[in-house]
């Protein structure tokens, strides 16, 4: 019993002292937390009258509209996807997706990585292919049709297939996946050749996706402050584009950045050409685009 009980007291007094450590290195901290979501905007304030820091953000990502004589024929922008061999990702659920246009479309079980075909493309409707719908051959919204998939034991062993529509979107990107009937799939994929084109589906379908982002602000142990935004990891990360945003000190004392990092969803680190820095903050420069970020921090002088 002794011994159990000197034991005990070890690991007590170990934590303890560890916690001592954490405590000493930061003399002071405010936090909060944000509900970042798709098509919101706001800000969010940390610190006191002295010192604070406040993140903005814009994830509205309003299509852009593009001068019609710039279009282009729908389907000679699908073959550049075609031709390039692109590809694009979403997790959803215990799956993931992967649409390659003009080749592809495959759903992959995350916990064994059992791949199960949707579909091998079949070709444009206009081309002979239709998906049972009203609208004839050769009538817009342009859909890739993909058939001869793995084969469905749940829908009479009859092999999967997919119709692929298109929309605007900031990026290229999964956001849609529907199975109106067992084993027969509507897929939508956004990309920025699609916004304001007559030739695609004439809207802008985004789902409304939720992070949960830390706003912390410390002050270190060498007096400087450091203020951070950041994704929790509790989330699937890259869901939420912001199309603007900025991380500033505030309040009436004259702190000013010293340093900043930026990173993407896939912690790639933005530099110069995306970030514009102040005395106070930084922010979106005039070159950022849209983007998945995860990370953004300032820390003082």
């Amino acid at each position: 019993v002794r011994l159990e009980m000197t034991t005990m007291w070890s690991i007590l007094l170990y934590r303890l002292s560890i916690l001592t450590i954490v405590v000493h290195n930061v003399v002071g901290q405010h936090s909060n937390i944000l509900e970042l979501t798709t098509l919101s905007s706001g800000s969010v304030r940390v610190g006191d009258g002295r010192v604070g820091c406040t993140f903005t953000y814009d994830a509205k990502n309003e299509p852009v509209e593009k001068p019609k004589e710039t279009l282009r024929e729908g389907r000679d922008i699908l073959m550049e996807y075609h031709n390039a061999k692109r590809c694009t990702h979403k997790q959803k659920e215990l799956w993931e997706y992967t649409v390659c246009p003009g080749s592809e479309i495959v759903q992959t079980i995350t916990e064994n990585k059992q791949p199960i075909s949707l579909g091998t493309y079949r070709g444009f409707n206009g081309e002979g292919y239709r998906d049972g719908g009203d609208q004839g051959v050769g009538e817009v919204p342009i859909r890739e049709f993909y058939s001869q998939g793995t084969v469905c034991e749940a829908a009479s062993n009859l092999p999967r297939a997919s119709v692929l529509f298109f929309v605007c979107s900031h990026e290229f990107q999964i956001l849609n996946i529907e199975e109106p009937r067992t084993c027969q799939y509507r897929i939508t994929v956004g990309i920025p050749e699609a916004c304001d084109h007559p030739q695609f589906r004439n809207e802008m379908v985004v789902q409304v996706e939720v992070e949960t982002w830390f706003i912390e602000l410390t002050q270190l142990d060498d007096g400087r402050y450091q203020c951070q935004a950041y994704n929790n990891g509790m989330d699937k990360m890259g869901m939420v584009q912001l199309a603007d945003w900025s991380l500033k000190f505030d309040g009436t004392a004259n702190t000013q950045v010293d340093s900043y990092t930026v990173k993407h969803h896939n912690r790639e680190v933005l530099n110069g050409d995306y970030v514009a820095v102040e005395d106070r903050e930084i922010a979106a420069s005039t070159g950022y685009t849209p983007k998945t970020l995860e990370f953004l921090s300032i820390t003082s002088k």
